[in-house]
């Protein structure tokens, strides 16, 4: 299994999205999990943009204005997806390897940089 997790800080930046995308197809990875997506949508054509492939299957949590937004993607031909779980300021997944039927749980957490939000992302 080789998995990246990745602060982006924003996904809408043509020179990042081209480092983004150089870094992920380098190490070849199978499962992405990104932090700070600041995006209001997620779809396919941004997964493609980002990651480099056009099959993949993922799950977001999509930012609130220009902060947050959280992201997993993985590949179909490796994982299947059993089950999501998601808050406010996490997002995880349970995959079964296709080869291997082996289950593993990826979450992905961010937490805002405010002050008057911290407890309730440590209660999460």
């Amino acid at each position: 299994m080789k998995i990246i997790t990745w602060n982006v800080k924003g996904l809408g930046n043509q020179k990042k999205n081209t480092s983004i995308k150089a870094t992920f197809r380098k190490y070849c990875l199978d499962i992405l999990l990104i932090q700070e997506t600041k995006k209001e949508i997620v779809d396919r054509h941004l997964l493609r943009f980002a990651w480099g492939i056009s099959n993949c299957k993922w799950t977001s949590i999509l930012s609130i204005g220009a902060a947050s937004g959280l992201l997993i993607a993985w590949k179909p031909d490796l994982y299947n997806l059993v089950s999501r779980e998601h808050g406010t300021y996490s997002l995880s997944v349970k995959l079964k390897g296709i080869q291997d039927g082996q289950f593993w749980w990826n979450t992905c957490i961010y937490g805002l940089p405010f002050n008057l939000r911290k407890p309730d992302f440590w209660i999460e």
